[in-house]
C-alpha cells in the first residue's frame, strides 16, 4: 500500500485517566487534563472514506463512566454521550497497517482500545478486532538540509512583546540550571546541575529552585537581566517538513510562571465603578515555564520557505490560531504579546477573561480570572520601572534544537520545575484604591472556602520540555499545529 500523504490522515491517540478509570481514544493529543496517563500515538486513520474502509466512532457512557471506540455507530444504548466519527480504518490488513483491537475490563469498568491483541490480564472481556490503522512509523520526520532549515527558521521568527512590569523574564537553559537542583522523586541527585547531566534522564526526574519560590512577601525577580528594553535570550527552534508546508516551533523558556492575575469591578468612594487587574499569590505559581509560538510556512518547489500561512500562540496548555494574513507583523515577521506573570501569548494588547469567581458581593461587583498584556488598571506588589515594554526579537537568538549538543539543549524527559507545588496559601493582594484590597482578601478566602477558586491554581507542577509536552510540540503528528481554514 502506498502511504497516503499527511493531509489525508489524522493521528489517533490513546490516554488513561486514573480519576475516571477510563481509557480514551481520540483524534489529536489534546486530551482533557484528567487524561494524563500512559498511552500515546496508536497510528493514523483516514480523514475520508476509501474502498475497503469502515468508519471508526467513539462515544461516552455516563452510566458506565466509559469511553468506547468501535467500528460503525451502532452502540449500546448506554453509550449516548459525546464522541462521534474519528475517521476511517481498513477492514482488512494492508501493508504498513497494524491491527486496532478493543477489550472490556469488568474490574475496571473500562473499554481499552490499543494496537495488537496483547492486553493486560484485567482486560478479559471479548476481544474485538476493529480493523487496521496506518502504522505510526509510516510518517517519520522528513530530513531537512541544514541551510534550508535555518532559512525557514529565520524568515518568520517572531518578535515577542514582554510586559514592561513583568519581573519574571525569559532565561537560557544554561543559566537556569545554575539556579536549580536535580531530584529523582524526593531524593536530591545534584546540587550543581549542568545540561549535560540532564541528557537522556527520564520522567521521574525534576528540577527544583535552590531558593524558595517567590511569595507576596518575597516577590524577587527571576529570569535573565534585561538591559534597556531588549531581551536577547535564546529561543529553541524545531523545524518539521510537513510535505506541503513547514511547521516551525519556537520554544520559549521562563524561570517562573508567577501569580495568577484577577480583574474586579468595584464601587469606589465616589460611587463610580472602577476596574483593576492584580495578582493574588500564590495561585498558579510554578517553577519553569515553557511557552511556544508555532509558525506555519508554505513550501516552495525548491524547498525554500514561501508565505506565512498562520501562527499558533500558546495559552495555558492550548493555543490560539490566527491566519497569516491576519497576524500583526514587525519587519515582516509575527508580533506576539506575552501576558504578565503567566506568559501566555496573545495577538494584541488586551485583557482576556476566563473563570468568573463571584458576582456582586458588597463593594465588589464581579471578579474574574484574567490574562493581561497591557497596563491599564494594573496594580502590583513590585514592578520593573520601565516606560516601555521589552522587545524579544527571536531571530538573532535562534538555537536549532535538533542540531546542537546536549550542553545547549538536552534530551530530558523530566520536569523543569518541582511537581505539585502547594499554592493554596493566600497572600494579601497589593494595595488597591479605597482599600478595596481588604475586601478582595476576605473575598478570596471565602471564595476558596466554598470552592469557587479553580483547583488548577492551588497545586501546580513544573512543565515537561517541548518534546515531552502533552501532544509533543516537536511531533509531526500533533493535529493542533496544522493550518486551519
Amino acid at each position: 500500500m502506498q502511504t497516503p500523504p499527511h493531509d489525508r490522515v489524522a493521528p489517533l491517540y490513546q490516554r488513561w485517566s486514573g480519576s475516571r478509570s477510563d481509557t480514551r481514544t481520540q483524534i489529536d493529543n489534546n486530551f482533557e487534563s484528567m487524561y494524563d496517563g500512559g498511552g500515546g500515538l496508536l497510528g493514523y486513520v483516514l480523514r475520508e472514506p476509501e474502498p475497503g474502509t469502515v468508519p471508526l466512532y467513539q462515544r461516552w457512557s455516563g452510566a458506565r463512566s466509559d469511553t468506547r471506540t468501535q467500528a460503525g455507530d451502532q452502540f449500546e444504548s448506554m453509550y449516548d454521550g459525546g464522541g462521534g466519527l474519528l475517521g476511517y480504518i481498513f477492514a482488512e490488513q494492508r501493508p504498513g497497517t497494524v491491527e486496532l483491537c478493543s477489550r472490556w475490563s469488568g474490574s475496571r469498568s473500562d473499554t481499552r482500545t490499543q494496537i495488537g491483541r496483547d492486553f493486560e490480564s484485567m482486560y478479559d472481556g471479548t476481544l474485538v478486532s476493529l480493523g487496521w490503522v496506518i502504522a505510526a512509523d509510516r510518517y517519520p520526520p522528513i530530513a531537512l538540509d541544514p541551510a534550508i532549515e535555518r532559512e525557514v527558521a529565520r524568515k518568520f521568527a517572531p518578535t515577542l512583546i514582554l510586559h514592561k512590569h513583568d519581573r519574571n523574564r525569559p532565561i537560557s537553559l544554561a543559566d537556569y540550571v545554575q539556579t536549580v537542583e536535580l531530584y529523582k522523586g524526593n531524593e536530591r541527585v545534584s546540587a550543581n546541575v549542568t545540561l549535560e547531566q540532564l541528557h537522556n534522564l527520564g520522567a521521574e526526574h525534576h528540577l527544583r529552585f535552590k531558593r524558595s519560590p517567590p511569595t507576596g512577601n518575597d516577590e524577587y525577580p527571576t529570569g535573565a537581566a534585561i538591559s534597556g528594553a531588549v531581551c536577547d535570550v535564546p529561543a529553541y527552534v524545531h523545524v518539521a517538513d510537513q510535505g506541503g508546508y513547514y511547521r516551525v516551533v519556537y520554544a520559549l523558556f521562563y524561570a517562573l510562571n508567577s501569580f495568577q492575575m484577577f480583574r474586579i469591578g468595584f464601587t469606589a468612594s465616589s460611587m463610580s465603578t472602577k476596574h483593576r487587574n492584580f495578582p493574588i499569590p500564590r495561585y498558579a505559581r510554578h517553577e519553569g515555564d515553557w511557552e511556544h509560538v508555532t509558525v506555519l510556512v508554505s513550501k516552495a518547489a525548491d524547498g525554500r520557505p514561501g508565505a506565512l500561512l498562520g501562527v499558533y500562540a500558546s495559552q495555558h496548555g492550548g493555543s490560539e490560531y490566527r491566519a497569516g494574513s491576519k497576524v500583526e507583523t514587525r519587519n515582516g515577521r509575527p508580533l506576539v504579546y506575552s501576558a504578565i506573570n503567566s506568559h501566555a501569548n496573545y495577538f494584541g494588547q488586551q485583557t482576556v477573561k476566563y473563570d468568573k469567581i463571584v458576582g456582586h458581593v458588597g463593594r465588589i461587583k464581579w471578579a474574574n480570572v484574567v490574562d493581561t498584556t497591557h497596563s491599564d488598571g494594573l496594580r502590583l506588589y513590585h514592578k520593573d520601572e520601565r516606560d516601555v515594554d521589552v522587545v524579544w526579537d527571536t531571530q538573532p537568538n535562534l538555537v536549532m534544537a535538533d542540531r546542537v549538543e546536549a550542553s545547549v539543549f538536552p534530551s530530558y524527559a523530566g520536569r523543569w520545575g518541582r511537581p505539585d507545588l502547594d499554592n493554596s496559601h493566600i497572600d494579601k493582594p497589593p494595595p488597591l484604591p479605597d482599600k478595596i484590597h481588604e475586601d478582595v482578601f476576605a473575598l478570596a478566602k471565602a471564595a476558596d472556602f466554598v470552592g469557587k477558586i479553580p483547583s488548577r491554581f492551588k497545586v501546580n507542577s513544573g512543565p515537561f520540555g517541548p518534546a515531552y509536552q502533552k501532544g509533543g510540540w516537536w511531533s509531526s503528528a500533533d493535529e493542533r499545529l496544522r493550518p486551519e481554514s
